[in-house]
């Protein structure tokens, strides 16, 4: 309400106080020819009350100065001073004066109290209008009023959708009706109720009954209703239908078990020729040793004891069967450590990666020159043996594309978590990064640098074991830097 118009209703309710003292006072002075100076503030003493009563408190206390007044001034008692010309009319004075300030209290105190319930019955009802509504509304969710002895005293339109039951055949029933012949067998119903009592509420999540003998699957809550006292004077059941949301998880929890089964049986196929891959990938790399071999020593033979003799197209076939066998071989070799790898368990222990970089570096080309840091830092748990093999395998790498004509450089060190071995050989392009990785994937002819692509897939397959990570970053002609982790703590900390 804006400041205007409260002092404007209170300017109001002032004059009209004042009013009421003005009629009390004009019929005080008709009925004095009657009752002369006989009980001089009845009429005061009702102007003053009704003033309280519907004004307020501020405007009772202004109708009783002015009752004051008028009661004196039209019998004369107070002089053209405002004093008293008879003494003996003072108790009378004190006397109304009091009793109309202690009923101004009294009647403060009461309206204050009318007030507040007046407050409670607005909104009281505004809260039975609003649960009537959404009782009466609710299309979907099915509410059951019932009292302590679980019989239905209303019934809304969702419950007769679900259940089919209309509203005239159930009230007066137990709720027990909508619960399956089991669950009322085995008390069901009362271990609800009694659950609901004892926490306040309980959730209900079970097979009902329709009208019609069907079952339907309901979700929801029964709530428990109170006396003021506390002890409980009915219940609202609340649920839903929820028979298709039950069914589609029976049938996603079935399909989840079929997959889960599937899945079994794939993985162990799957596992079990794995297993026979690899088998035969170590026998026949293991068979065709022997062959390749006397291959090599053949050739060699046949050179010393008959080159003479050849011509030199016959000498450069030879010389060539020779150099193929022996790339062969190496290739035999990878695919066996490859193979091995597989089935490789790792035997984890503290290791200084230093020291078995400077042990790779002596095997290493001469004209490759290694650096490798010192400290802590380059200690770690893994597998030695297999740890070597990624160093070989990265710093003959290294070694092997070095720009022609130039002194490799390579250096081993650790950056954050990650372990890097750094050139500044050819490099390649960073677009054919996740090859290299790859069995037989090369990125240059074999004539121009020989290998059999296998040495970088052992790499990534011995750090797969160690729960690592191996990248690279390369620029054609600025060499390249290879960086590996070990372990879960470091696994993914790329500098």
């Amino acid at each position: 309400m804006k400041l205007g118009e409260r002092l404007k209703r209170g300017l109001w309710r002032y004059l009209a106080a004042a009013g009421t003292v003005v009629v009390a006072t004009m019929l005080r002075l008709i009925l004095s020819k009657s009752t002369g100076n006989q009980a001089p503030y009845i009429l005061f003493y009702l102007a003053v009350f009704m003033t309280a009563f519907y004004l307020g408190l501020g405007p009772g206390l202004f109708a009783l100065v002015l009752s004051i007044f008028a009661s004196f001034w039209v019998y004369g008692q107070i002089n053209h001073h405002f004093q008293l010309d008879d003494i003996h009319q003072l108790p009378l004075l004190l006397i109304f004066a009091l009793s109309c300030l202690l009923f101004l209290a009294l009647t403060e105190q009461l309206r204050r109290e009318i007030d507040r319930r007046k407050a409670l019955e607005r909104t009281l009802r505004h809260s039975e209008e609003t649960f009537r509504s959404i009782f009466e509304n609710a299309v979907e969710d099915a509410m059951i009023l019932t009292d302590q002895d679980r019989k239905i005293i209303a019934w809304n339109t969702g419950a007769e959708n679900i259940t089919g039951w209309g509203a005239a055949e159930v009230v007066g029933k137990t709720a027990d009706l909508i619960f399956t012949e089991e669950d009322q067998k085995a008390e069901l119903p009362q271990a609800e109720s009694e659950l609901a009592i004892q926490h306040g509420r309980s959730q209900d999540n079970r097979w009902h009954r329709r009208k019609d003998g069907t079952r339907f699957w309901a979700s929801g809550t029964m709530n428990v209703l109170r006396h003021t006292s506390g002890s409980p004077r009915g219940f609202l059941k609340i649920f839903r239908d929820e028979t298709e949301r039950k069914r589609l998880q029976e049938l996603l929890e079935k399909s989840n078990e079929e997959l889960e089964t599937r899945v079994a049986e794939r993985t162990s196929q799957l596992e079990k020729a794995v297993e026979e891959l690899e088998g035969f990938t170590y026998s026949i790399s293991h068979d065709m040793r022997a062959p390749l071999r006397s291959m090599v020593a053949n050739s060699h033979m046949l050179l010393e004891d008959y080159g003479s003799e050849l011509p030199e197209e016959g000498r450069q076939h030879l010389d060539r069967v020779s150099k193929s066998a022996l790339r062969m071989a190496q290739l035999v070799e990878d695919l066996l450590i490859f193979a091995r790898l597989g089935q490789a368990s790792v035997q984890l222990e503290d290791c200084d990666l230093g020291d078995i970089a400077r042990d790779v570096a002596l095997g290493l080309d001469p004209d490759c020159r290694v650096e490798i840091e010192e400290g802590p830092d380059m200690s770690a748990k893994c597998d030695a043996a297999l740890i070597r093999m990624v160093l070989q395998n990265l710093m003959e790498n290294a070694c092997k594309y070095r720009q022609r004509g130039e002194e490799g450089r390579i250096r081993f060190g650790r950056e954050a978590e990650a372990f890097f071995v750094r050139d500044e050989g050819i490099g390649f392009d960073m677009a054919y990064v996740d090859k290299i990785f790859q069995p037989f994937e090369r990125l240059h002819r074999d004539a121009e640098y020989p290998g059999t692509g296998i040495g970088l897939a052992n790499v990534k397959r011995v750090l797969d074991l160690h729960e690592g990570e191996v990248w690279a970053e390369s620029e054609p002609g600025k060499g390249s830097t290879f960086y590996f982790t070990l372990g879960n703590r470091s696994k993914g900390a790329k500098p």
